[in-house]
């Protein structure tokens, strides 16, 4: 037994000198030989916002966006990216020990706010066809007022109650005729839904629901359930919440508007979707203005737990204002959607720069904004270039970059009747070859991003925007063989046109950027 421990424990450590004399896997090059398995490595920058709420527990913002859900801690630092996937709305238990989100892919999904780990997943709403102007799939979720339920509302003109604690089913709502924009639950269990033409209180027992005039869109009881906030044409309109009686109306200018209740108790509440201010604070009953915040278009607010400050995200920052005296207290730049360049600084560093030269950098190891020494009153911003590269303008540095290849490749995509077809050219503009593509449909008005090179110069890609056999518009990047012209990957993750596409120096990976600040990272598979 001696002699087979001991042949036991050589046989161990000859395996283990093997294992550690294993060279650890460099991260591959993307060429004309595995181009075909480049994959979704991760989403880098927030992306738009479409939804953000703090929670009551411990302050931590949860923040939807065309990436995925994100998590801030108190005073918005600490970006983590708590799940991939385009989010419509997000949503904290009363409580705050979970959070719920409601995404394009039709799931409404619930964390664990303590481990952040994914509870829950109900297979809520089924998607509809992408439309710019509405969201599709699980639009609206919120909890029930005993966090029994979480209610949802989808584009498929449904509105849901689930069981909170297995994610069963309790009742099913159907009687809009119109995707659900908004759904709202009173301290009562009064529970209010809107559509872009109907405004329904139902009879959940019943299944029924109570049309109310002639108001849509906006569905918002008041903390205290005494007021309703809707919609009426392009104004917002505030009804008695037991009578449904028409109290105020303030006249609007935008028939996309967002309002949120400033307090439980209180009567203010805030508007976004105008064009200036970016913010408007009113008065319910008093039909006053109590104050105006920013200039031009808001894309999402988020009250603190305060219920004094309030934190307004636009044009790629978010600014946390004072609503005592409409002071703004801190800045903290984001992804900046209005970019039009993407340029790797190295190996772990892509720079997002627009037209004036302003950049973002994002360190892609973490997957995050790289900051700045900051302190409680100015949380982390962003690192400006050195002063070298500041001095370049993004052409001049995407210029500087593709200098350093020893040949330059382009292509272009000419769109005619008689079909789509690729040329491919090299430095000196000499036709390197012309090639037929698969788009058999036509190319949409958005066109196609530039087509890049990657180092080796034996795979280009582009970004395209086409109409497919059966009618859906695909975004997608394209990669192609520069010697054949054939086509080597086609990655569809995107759901807004590419505008932006660039190497990494090394040709290990490849990001793209859409025309919603949605920006992702490709590498090898």
């Amino acid at each position: 037994m001696a002699t087979l421990s001991r042949w036991i424990t050589v046989i161990l450590l000859i395996v283990v000198s093997i294992i550690l004399t294993i060279p650890t896997h460099a991260q591959s090059v993307i060429d004309a030989d595995n181009a075909s398995t480049v994959r979704l490595n991760q989403a880098i920058g927030y992306g738009y916002i479409t939804s953000a709420q703090v929670s009551p527990l411990d302050g931590t913002i949860a923040v939807g966006t065309g990436n995925g859900l994100w998590l801030f801690d108190a005073g918005y630092v600490n970006p983590r990216q708590l799940h991939q996937g385009a989010v419509n709305d997000v949503a904290w238990r009363a409580d705050g020990s979970e959070l719920a989100g409601a995404f394009v892919d039709g799931m409404v999904r619930v964390w664990d706010s303590a481990s952040a780990e994914a509870r829950l997943t109900i297979n809520a709403h089924l998607p509809a066809q992408p439309d710019q102007d509405q969201p599709t799939g699980a639009t609206v979720v919120i909890w029930s007022v005993d966090h029994s339920q979480i209610i949802s509302g989808g584009s498929d003109n449904m509105v849901h109650i689930w069981e909170s604690r297995d994610g069963s089913s309790f009742f099913n709502l159907a009687g809009h005729t119109q995707p659900v924009t908004a759904v709202s639950v009173s301290l009562s269990g009064r529970l209010l839904s809107a559509s872009a033409s109907e405004l329904f209180v139902w009879n959940t027992m019943r299944g029924q629901p109570e049309p109310i005039g002639a108001y849509h869109s906006i569905a918002a009881w008041s903390g205290d359930g005494r007021y309703i906030l809707t919609q009426e044409g392009e104004n917002i309109a505030v009804l008695d919440g037991d009578t449904f009686n028409l109290i105020n109306t303030f006249p609007q200018t935008s028939e996309r508007l967002h309002v949120d209740w400033a307090t439980r108790q209180g009567t203010a509440f805030t508007v976004i979707g105008t064009e200036a201010p970016a913010v408007l604070i009113l008065d319910a009953w008093l039909n006053v203005e109590r104050g105006r915040l920013g200039e031009g278009r808001a894309e999402v607010i988020a009250w603190e737990n305060n219920e004094v400050d309030l934190a307004v995200w636009q044009d790629g920052a978010l600014t946390v204002w004072s609503t005592l005296d409409g002071t703004p207290q801190y800045t903290l730049g984001g992804w900046n959607a209005d970019a039009r360049s993407l340029v790797w600084l190295d190996q772990n560093r892509v720079a997002l720069i627009d037209e004036s030269g302003t950049s973002t950098v994002w360190d892609i190891a973490q997957s995050a904004v790289i900051p700045t020494a900051s302190s409680h009153s100015s949380p982390s911003g962003i690192q400006p270039l050195s002063h070298e590269e500041a001095a370049l303008t993004a052409n001049a540095i995407a210029q500087a970059l593709r200098g350093e290849l020893p040949t330059s490749i382009t292509a272009q995509i000419a769109v005619s009747d008689q079909g789509n077809v690729l040329s491919i050219f090299d430095g000196q503009g000499g036709l390197l070859g012309q090639y037929p593509t698969p788009f058999e449909q036509s190319i949409t008005d958005h066109g196609i991003a530039e087509i890049v090179a990657n180092p080796a110069r034996d795979v280009i890609a582009g970004g395209v925007s086409y109409v497919n056999t059966i009618g859906d518009t695909v975004h997608a990047v394209e990669l192609w063989n520069v010697q054949t012209g054939a086509q080597l990957a086609q990655l569809s993750d995107h759901n807004a046109p590419v505008i932006v596409l660039a190497f990494s120096p090394d040709g290990t990976a490849l990001a793209t950027l859409d025309i919603n600040g949605v920006a992702y990272l490709w590498t090898v598979n």
